[in-house]
């Protein structure tokens, strides 16, 4: 299903902290970007914030280690997590953090356990969509944490059925979803009550590929656009290309400089501009990378900077 194997060990330097490198005692209160847990070269449970220029490890205490798990901020400065892949089964357990407490697991009824779900903001509440259960295989519901419990919305109609390594964002007042392990490419977008097939004519991949599949990438919104970076056609296809979509239709960007093939990896906004960090290779290859990139909307600049060891499925979000 992935291109990666989960035992792969990255050939580079992978970036890691310096040897006098210590961990926040508290953590912060202003707005960044959080990272959380991902896969390296062992699973991982570690929290780290980047403010727009640095990486900071938090010393809070938090979720289990997990990767492929779903996270987003809420609206209101704090940070939502949910389900992903422990050790050995899916899990479904639901956390917030905020920059005054840290990490608190909820005690609350919820999606079922699955990995790979996604998620995004409409109208201050979090929906998340799909992902990968144990059992079920490739899910197709759709739920809303309002930010006290979570509800499965009642969809009438066609939605974009079972999604797996499938990305969300918002644009406007409505949540752009694309991808899925195996295709098809489509984009759908969803209002708050029902899901929409949008006509525009997704990104697909190389010649030569599964030219109707691609999954693993990662997308965010800057401005009125979602920028759209990367994923796995198929496991020889790993890909580095740069879409834009207005709403109405996708546009293949050609900037000047631009972060090697990947899928897998995270990217949010802050400060302006698209934040996109790690995520995987192809095998052969470096394995994961640990490499922070920022998108202007015209051009990706890599950061000088060090951070959190080299990783996949792991998630960030702004708060």
């Amino acid at each position: 299903m992935s291109g990666l194997d989960a035992g792969a060990v990255s050939d580079a330097t992978p970036d890691v902290p310096p040897d006098d490198f210590v961990a926040e005692t508290s953590v912060p209160t202003g707005p960044g970007v959080l990272l959380f847990a991902g896969y390296g070269e062992a699973p991982l449970s570690d929290t780290w914030n980047w403010d727009g220029a640095r990486w900071t490890q938090l010393a809070s205490t938090g979720p289990s280690v997990r990767s492929d798990q779903t996270m987003m901020g809420d609206g209101a400065g704090n940070v939502l997590l949910f389900g992903g892949m422990g050790l050995g089964p899916y899990l479904g357990d639901t956390w917030v953090w905020n920059g005054t407490a840290g990490w608190k697991q909820l005690q609350v009824q919820g999606p079922s356990a699955r990995e790979g779900a996604a998620a995004a903001v409409l109208n201050g509440k979090v929906i998340v969509y799909g992902g990968l259960s144990a059992s079920n295989g490739f899910l197709a519901d759709t739920w809303e944490w309002d930010g006290s419990k979570w509800t499965q919305l009642g969809i009438m109609g066609l939605t974009p059925g079972g999604r797996y390594g499938h990305s969300m964002t918002t644009l406007g007042n409505q949540i752009v979803l694309f991808g899925n392990v195996g295709g098809p490419t489509d984009t759908w977008l969803f209002d708050g009550t029902a899901w929409t097939k949008s006509s525009a004519a997704g990104p697909t991949g190389e010649s030569g590929g599964l030219s109707d599949s691609r999954a693993f990438q990662t997308i965010a919104t800057l401005g009125n656009r979602v920028i759209l970076f990367g994923g796995e056609q198929d496991a020889n296809h790993i890909l580095a290309d740069t879409w834009a979509f207005d709403g109405t239709s996708w546009t293949q960007l050609t900037p000047a400089h631009a972060p090697a093939a990947r899928f897998h990896g995270a990217m949010t906004t802050y400060g302006g501009k698209v934040v996109l960090y790690g995520g995987a290779s192809a095998v052969p290859g470096p394995g994961f990378y640990g490499d922070t990139w920022t998108f202007d909307g015209t051009d990706w600049t890599q950061a000088s900077t060090t951070g959190p060891s080299a990783r996949y499925g792991y998630v960030l979000a702004e708060h």
